[in-house]
């Protein structure tokens, strides 16, 4: 079912998936859309009602309540609202979030203190390198960003290195790169961004770069899933 985008014509396939083929290779940190685009999430994060998107997120969010995170040491990438904490029944002894937007580290470090959860915030550097110490980590959290990473390879190697072997990565992901995914997109949020002067074919090539099956195809790579 993923490779149906493989054959469609690029004029549809762009309105789906991006003008990957256009945008590929862009300067993200100097684009005017990327910035107006980022700007207009930042204000709409805390605010947003979607109920579909929650119950979609939800169905991967599930997966926590079947893990102990008593006594344990965990790293979150991108944790934003922290919607999922709720799905935890047992808190880990130390919290460590890592995130590349400053913003959304501190909502997530203010939510962790006042449950009174112990919370560390830990920098990526330029080469996408965690200051961990490898094989230090119980367990790797990552809902919904892998989808976001231009530099995939690389996350999913400093992820492997920090695990401890009887660790394990916790994620979900998007359907991105299916056809369904794509028009829902297609329908609702692209016309949105039109709207408000931003170039949708665009950003969804810097928002979202990896489809689900790369994704997939580079964690097996490395970890059993």
């Amino acid at each position: 079912i993923i490779m149906i985008r493989k054959f469609l014509p690029y004029f549809i396939f762009k309105r789906l998936f991006g003008d990957r083929k256009k945008y590929k290779n862009i300067n993200i940190h100097n684009d005017k859309d990327w910035k107006k685009w980022k700007n207009s999430v930042i204000k709409e994060y805390g605010r947003r009602d979607q109920t579909i998107q929650k119950v979609l997120e939800n169905q991967g969010y599930k997966i926590l309540k079947e893990i102990s995170f008593r006594n344990k040491k965990i790293l979150e990438v991108g944790p934003g609202l922290l919607p999922h904490i709720k799905f935890m029944k047992t808190f880990p002894k130390e919290y460590l979030i890592s995130d590349i937007n400053e913003k959304f580290l501190q909502i997530s470090n203010k939510i962790l203190k006042q449950k009174k959860i112990k919370t560390t915030i830990v920098k990526i550097n330029k080469k996408n390198k965690l200051s961990l110490k490898s094989n230090s980590i119980d367990h790797v959290i990552c809902f919904y960003s892998l989808e976001h990473f231009h530099n995939l390879k690389q996350y999913v190697n400093e992820f492997y290195r920090l695990l401890k072997k009887d660790g394990s990565l916790i994620f979900a992901i998007p359907n991105e790169g299916f056809l369904a995914w794509g028009l829902g997109r297609y329908i609702f949020t692209r016309n949105k961004a039109y709207k408000e002067g931003i170039n949708y074919d665009k950003i969804i090539c810097m928002e979202h770069p990896n489809f689900s099956d790369k994704i997939l195809k580079e964690l097996k790579r490395k970890f059993n899933c």
